[in-house]
């Protein structure tokens, strides 16, 4: 038989009861046998439970009345030992984790077989380096294999070519071929590439420079001068590039990529009511905790004004109706509506549950069914009975417990201890004598507080407890 222990929390002093339930199930799998509070970690229970099957539960905790005090999620397994509860299954946090096994580790990294060692082993050893394995024509020919890159050659005695050489030490030009150079002129026609550096004797007809990093010498005549003054450029397509400076006019819709100055940018009405409409349309998620979405959703929770219509259905009750609510299932639970229009106007319960429909299901009945667009507006604040009120006072006062004081209460204590003080001056051992009273502890040993007593025979008086 396994025992399964498991520990979660809630309010401390409660007398819990303790259920497990499978994912997304109403049905009780199992209730525990024993729920017990911590002696020292006040607000941690251990419930117990037997043979519970392996698996994820979400635990509810209810206190002797039936309210609920917490819920937990827990993964189980067949076997006795003590869990942890989390707000999310440990195996839910595990599937998000990598859950390659041995062969699906080494797939990824690309070795065939069983581990790095086999993978070495294929390597040949320095023995078989040596003994030179290769067949004789898979080695180097050198009177008829391409040379890639030579760094030193000893002697060429045949005329060889050389396609790079960085390193031109020890060569030299005859006499005849530095005449050849210092004398070279070159005269072209047609299209000159490459690089000229240096300078050109004259230029007889138009030619077109690639690039021309140093410009000393050139200029543009007037009308070259004037017509980049007087630029102007008429755009039709599409523009690539940067543009800086000003544009005359856009006539025509056109899309920026990046804009760095907005200076006289402005929004359509149109696009304004757009922007608008997009931010009131967002619905925020819980998220996670200390997300700015996380923050919208709190302040949603708490701060939020929503309206509504009531949606024609047959189906429709005092309890139960169709709303224009629809796609916020559950966000409005435990608010408050009330009509503000149609028959029921002024009337107003608390939300139990909504579902994406638009149905509401509210914790009470309203005094009729509504009718199809009658009006309402959703508040953050719940609603709750004098009658549930004075159950829920009535609960705490029945269920709390407080040890007796061990002085008298100051004149401003709270009102819990005074109700202690009287508690106890009308139930323990009282002793007096000519003189004094004292009231002693539950123990009858223990002095709580002595009360100067006297008697002139006119009036008998008691002093404070001290």
């Amino acid at each position: 038989m396994a025992t399964q222990s498991v520990e979660f929390g809630a309010p401390s002093g409660q007398t819990v009861t303790a259920r497990l339930f499978s994912a997304g199930s109403d049905t009780v799998v199992q209730t525990a046998s024993a729920v017990t509070e911590a002696t020292n970690r006040d607000g941690v229970y251990t419930a117990t439970f037997t043979d519970a099957a392996a698996g994820s539960y979400r635990l509810i905790a209810t206190n002797s009345g039936g309210t609920l005090l917490a819920q937990w999620w827990v993964d189980l397994t067949l076997t006795t030992a003590t869990f942890q509860s989390y707000e999310m299954p440990v195996s839910v946090v595990q599937s998000g984790l990598s859950t390659l096994d041995a062969a699906g580790v080494r797939t990824a990294v690309g070795m065939a077989s069983a581990n790095l060692d086999t993978q070495l082993a294929d390597l040949p050893t320095v023995a078989e380096f040596e003994a030179r394995t290769l067949v004789a024509a898979a080695y180097f020919d050198p009177a008829a294999d391409t040379v890639a890159n030579v760094t030193t050659v000893g002697s060429v005695t045949s005329g060889v070519t050389v396609t790079t050489n960085n390193d031109k030490t020890g060569y030299s030009l005859s006499s005849s071929g530095l005449n050849a150079v210092t004398a070279w002129t070159v005269d072209l026609t047609g299209n000159l590439t490459g690089n000229v550096t240096g300078s050109v004797g004259s230029v007889t007809s138009p030619v077109t420079a690639g690039t021309v990093t140093d410009k000393t010498g050139y200029s543009l005549s007037s009308s070259g001068l004037n017509a980049v003054t007087a630029w102007t450029v008429d755009l039709t397509g599409n523009l690539t590039g940067n543009v800086t400076g000003s544009v005359g006019s856009v006539t025509s819709p056109v899309t920026a990529g990046t804009v760095t100055d907005k200076t006289g940018y402005s929004l359509s009405t149109a696009g304004n009511t757009a922007v608008v409409d997009s931010l009131f349309a967002r619905i925020p998620t819980k998220a996670t905790q200390h997300t700015v979405e996380r923050i919208f959703w709190n302040n949603d929770r708490t701060s939020t004004v929503d309206d509504g219509e009531v949606v024609a259905n047959v189906a429709n009750t005092a309890q139960s109706f169709e709303t224009t609510l629809t796609g916020m299932a559950n966000k409005y639970n435990d608010s408050l509506i009330q009509f503000t229009s149609g028959a029921l106007e002024g009337e107003s319960n608390s939300i139990a549950s909504m579902d994406a429909a638009g149905v509401i299901t509210f914790h009470d009945a309203f005094t009729a069914v509504p009718s199809a667009a009658d009006d309402f507006i959703v508040r953050p604040e719940s609603n709750h009975s004098p009658e549930e009120i004075a159950a829920a006072v009535e609960l705490l006062l029945s269920t709390t417990t407080r040890a007796e004081l061990a002085s008298a209460p100051a004149a401003n204590a709270p009102l819990a201890d005074k109700l202690t003080w009287l508690a106890q001056l009308a139930r323990n051992k009282m002793q007096s004598t000519a003189l004094l009273q004292t009231l002693y502890a539950d123990d009858e040993t223990t002095v709580v507080a002595t009360f100067a007593v006297s008697d002139d025979g006119t009036t008998a008086t008691r002093g404070e407890a001290t």
